[in-house]
């Protein structure tokens, strides 16, 4: 009695007709389209974030080949 007053009456009836609706409907792909979308618009962020590093890399260091060629004695 104490179950019926807290899930209410006929309880496991409903329950399993629920699992049996949530069965029929299938996940789909347009159903995560959006996901993609996100996760797409972020990786073209970070390919674009990581090319302006490497960009402002070169820009900003002097190659150092000749560095400490000269001989002192």
């Amino acid at each position: 009695e104490k179950t019926e007053s807290f899930l209410g009456r006929d309880f496991e009836r409903r329950n399993l007709q629920q699992t049996q609706v949530r069965a029929e409907t299938a996940l789909r792909v347009d159903h995560l389209q959006g996901v993609f979308l996100v996760l797409a618009v972020l990786e073209a962020c970070a390919t674009l974030l990581f090319a302006g590093e490497v960009i402002h890399y070169k820009l900003t260091t002097k190659p150092k080949l000749y560095q400490n060629t000269e001989k002192t004695a």
